[in-house]
């Protein structure tokens, strides 16, 4: 840790490392979730340097090891979220880019390797910490991905749309494709267009009942 932050103090070391400690059950929770997503759907797929976790768009990947951590973490993601939101963040991304993203911790893992070798601890353990616009857009990153399977959750009357989804994908079937082919049947419109005028009347509605509650 002091390798990875030499202009910070003894106490901020010790905050972070508290921090860790009292995430340690959602961190195991969500890597986890990454695990059984890619042994459930691509049970064959070698890790590649090319995507993020598994064959699947990033944000679905995400999205399964995300829902994986408790009720507080899933609570405090979803907080960050709106207040991206209510600031009108560009890191939150519309939808026809969001859908196709590749996620932000890939390509600030890759420049800071090739530009530094990274910060490794005896135990080989590499340790990068997110400063700036690029924390904040890998932060939102995680929570849109909550947030948005949330929101295909609430939509369709199957609680394992995501499950389907994978599946579609799994074998081959664009997101797009599988909106065209099956989103009615989940209350979905049939484009992304429709998907996304939706998505945000959800996401009013629902920052408005956290308003509410915390009110």
């Amino acid at each position: 840790m002091r390798r990875a932050m030499p202009d910070a103090d003894a106490a901020r070391i010790e905050g972070v490392l508290s921090q860790i400690a009292a995430q340690h059950v959602d961190t195991l929770r969500h890597e986890l979730g990454h695990a059984q997503y890619h042994a459930a759907f691509w049970p064959d797929a070698p890790p590649s340097p090319d995507v993020y976790g598994t064959p699947a768009p990033d944000w679905l990947d995400e999205a399964s090891a995300v829902l994986m951590e408790g009720s507080e973490g899933r609570a405090a993601r979803e907080r960050h979220f709106f207040e991206a939101w209510r600031q009108s963040s560009p890191a939150i991304r519309p939808l026809a880019e969001f859908l196709a993203m590749a996620h932000p911790v890939t390509a600030q893992q890759r420049a800071l390797m090739q530009a530094q070798g990274g910060t490794q601890t005896a135990s080989g353990v590499q340790v990068m910490m997110q400063r700036g616009p690029g924390g904040d857009a890998s932060g939102v990153f995680y929570s849109q991905s909550l947030l948005f399977a949330d929101f295909l959750i609430d939509a369709s009357p199957d609680p394992h749309i995501l499950g389907g989804i994978s599946a579609a994908v799994a074998g081959g079937i664009d997101f797009a494709d599988w909106l065209a082919d099956s989103g009615a049947q989940h209350g979905l419109p049939l484009d992304v267009d429709g998907l996304q005028t939706a998505w945000d009347a959800w996401c009013e509605a629902r920052a408005t009942a956290a308003s509410d509650r915390a009110g």
